[in-house]
């Protein structure tokens, strides 16, 4: 199967067990047996939303990677390298969540998959006539709260050690099995086009032990988790919850940290914790294998930074916690959802459990940088910033792979440079814009011809960013500009002709954008509250944009307009003997009148979008030389942040040769950051996401 061919299968059709289709958190495991005698076994599948495959009762592979509404995309997989001699069990576990969210869709959950012998399939899922048997594993607790505002559902579970035999014995003989109904309706097909991810196990080094008391006053979390849910973001309600993580975890006193023996092999007691780390933040699967004598509930908390002993579980308005209750035996313990973490405590809440192994299973793209700066500090920033784009590419472009795993534009412009800076294809970046060329069209309850700010993902607010949709138009000229595919630029013509329409809506009698509506998005810092009427950084992207579809599209009215807003809006901003750029124009009784407000990024934006150029202004271009940069607060301009600002700043720097002074910040900007947490940050502080993607662009700024 080729990127060019549509996927197919011989024989399977989307399945799921009847009466869960439109149930919340369902998790269904689909089992069969296979002879292997020593010619190739492959597994095609998709699903919705996620599975896992166990091969003869071992992790096999993590997926899939993520699609438009109404579409699944087609994993293949070789079996070659786990199956044995003679009979086989292969074992898929699939999660429906069934609520909207910014990292999946509220879409019907199901299982499409066979396993094929050359041209003939030997097992495949079908209601009727498939040889997959299915089961619904309800020890998986379904009614927990939601992980974040921005994902589905957090983790809790109940198991015995029986739990998990099904993976290799199957269902044995029941009864009563599940009924399988075919999907009415069938999704439509779509090759994968990225690469396959890597899934590396990494060993947690003990950090510390302690002891813990536990405060049954408690009955709240401290979590900031969103827990108003209702018609606009679904999920469980505080009084449906069957496991509280969150209420688990913060009854718990935690006492100081303490050194002490390896705590691998011995038995932690109850009311005892231990912390671990990993090298730098990183992000996969928590598997740690425990034995226990008496019932016990474990916990598990995580955070991708900390700088005293106290681990913050709720550091991104996330509960980052999970929950094992277990009845006596052994068990290899690992999480479904991928998550991102450097530090691990693990928290023996109710009876005493043996440690065996803590590890995390990475879920990773598999980018390489093919040699590494010989500066020191240069080399951990690349090395952070490779580490950051695998973290962020895996099955789509996301803003970061831990309190949103979402598909943000905006982002995403800088991380398909990025992406051509470690010499990957474009095949991520096809199925990115790929998607969003299929999203429908208009998009839940957004204004007709608007994109969606983040996608695949599921909107019931009426939300968007307006901002966004213009960094895709820039986004389709850069991809077509490096080789991208013509016929999927080609498409986005009439739907992007359809998103200038709506912005003419707003255009004013001098051409320039008024009083959009909307969550107006400069960037994460003071330009954010200087929005409105007219937005002068929000022009340039807009002349930027209108240039940028006249390229693709051969279209000269369009390049006037371009033009004629970049001189208009150049000349509002700045009149004749201004030092700076101003931010915006308020609409007054005699009109608009612009502000004194000035910002980092309004003075970056019309040299990135080569509105102007170092030449047409020396003197602007010498003070922001020469009075800006990390650690420099101008006292005529509000500062910039990473996103955009500071990229801008340093992608200037490179395309006019400064390339000592490039540098010089980037090491001031990226090298704490390489050095606490060996990824890159969304701000230029320790908050938020602590692994955001666009920050790989360094890789293409500080190369030769």
């Amino acid at each position: 199967m080729t990127d060019r061919e549509p996927p197919s299968f011989f024989r399977a059709k989307p399945v799921w067990v009847r009466g869960l289709h439109e149930r919340m958190n369902s998790t269904v495991g689909f089992h069969v047996s296979l002879e292997y005698l020593g010619d190739p076994l492959v597994l095609r599948l998709a699903a919705a939303n996620t599975y896992r495959i166990w091969l003869n009762g071992k992790w096999f592979a993590y997926g899939p990677a993520r699609a438009a509404h109404g579409y699944l995309r087609v994993d293949e997989w070789d079996l070659a390298s786990a199956l044995v001699d003679g009979a086989n069990s292969l074992a898929i576990e699939v999660v429906a969540y069934r609520v909207n969210s910014f990292s999946v869709l509220n879409a019907q959950g199901c299982l499409m998959a066979e396993v094929t012998r050359g041209e003939e399939a030997v097992a495949w899922t079908c209601a009727r006539t498939g040889r997959f048997c299915p089961g619904v594993l309800e020890h998986r607790v379904r009614r927990v709260k939601r992980f974040s505002y921005q994902r589905p559902f957090g983790e809790a579970y109940r198991l015995t050690p029986q739990s998990d035999t099904w993976r290799v014995e199957g269902w044995g003989q029941r009864d009563w099995p599940p009924y399988l109904d075919n999907l009415e309706v069938v999704p439509k097909l779509l090759p994968r086009r990225m690469p396959y991810p890597e899934f590396p196990l990494r060993s947690l080094t003990e950090v510390g032990q302690g002891r813990f008391t536990i405060d049954e006053t408690i009955k709240e979390s401290k979590s900031l988790a969103r827990s108003n849910v209702g018609l606009n973001l679904l999920g469980f309600a505080s009084d449906e919850l069957e496991v509280r993580q969150g209420v688990d975890w913060d009854q718990c006193r935690f006492g100081p940290v303490e050194s002490g023996a390896d705590v691998l092999g011995v038995l932690l007691e109850q009311g005892t914790y231990v912390d671990f780390d990993l090298p730098a933040n990183l992000t996969g699967f928590l598997r740690v294998v425990v034995s226990c004598e008496v019932p016990v509930r474990l916990l598990a908390g995580w955070a991708e930074f900390k700088e005293s002993e106290h681990l913050d579980v709720y550091q991104q308005e996330t509960d980052n916690i999970i929950s094992w209750e277990l009845e006596p035996g052994r068990y290899e313990l690992e999480g479904f959802e991928a998550n991102t973490f450097r530090h691990l405590r693990l928290v023996a809440r109710k009876g005493a459990v043996r440690i065996h192994s803590v590890e995390q299973r990475g879920y990773e793209a598999p980018a390489r940088l093919s040699s590494y700066s010989e500066d020191p500090e240069l080399a951990a920033i690349q090395r952070a910033a490779v580490s950051t784009y695998c973290q962020n590419t895996v099955d789509t472009f996301m803003d970061c792979p831990s309190r949103e795993r979402a598909g943000w534009l905006g982002d995403s412009f800088f991380i398909g440079r990025a992406a051509q800076a470690l010499g990957e294809s474009l095949g991520a970046e096809t199925a990115f814009l790929e998607n969003y060329l299929l999203a429908p069209d208009p998009f839940f309850s957004l204004p007709d011809g608007m994109f969606p700010m983040c996608y695949p993902s599921e909107h019931y607010y009426p939300e968007f960013i307006p901002q966004w949709s213009l960094w895709l138009v820039m986004q389709v000229d850069d991809y077509q500009k490096r080789g991208g595919d013509a016929e999927l630029v080609a498409r986005y013509e009439s739907r992007l002709r359809r998103l200038f329409a709506w912005f003419a809506n707003y255009e004013n009698g001098m051409g320039l954008l008024e009083k959009l509506p909307g969550w107006n998005f400069v960037e994460w810092s003071k330009a954010n509250e200087l929005v409105q009427d007219v937005n002068f950084p929000t022009q340039f992207l807009y002349a930027a944009a209108l240039r940028a579809f006249a390229g693709l599209f051969g279209d000269t009215a369009f390049a006037a307009r371009a033009d004629a807003v970049a001189k208009e809006s150049l000349a509002f901003s700045r009149s004749e003997g201004e030092r700076w750029f101003r931010d915006r124009a308020l609409r007054k009784e005699r009109g608009l009148e612009v502000t004194a407000d000035s910002t980092e990024i309004c003075q970056y934006s019309p040299f990135f979008f080569d509105l102007i150029k170092p030449e047409d202004e020396p003197e602007l271009w010498r003070r922001l030389l020469s009075e800006f940069g990390p650690g420099i607060e101008h006292p005529e301009v509000h500062p910039a942040n990473l996103l955009f600002g500071w990229i801008m700043r340093f992608d200037l720097l490179k395309r006019y040769g400064q390339r000592e002074q490039l540098l010089k910040e980037v090491k001031a900007m990226f090298g704490p950051m390489a050095q606490k947490t060996g990824t890159l940050w969304e701000h230029d502080q320790a908050k938020a996401s602590l692994c955001h993607g666009f920050g790989a662009y360094v890789l293409a700024l500080i190369s030769e």
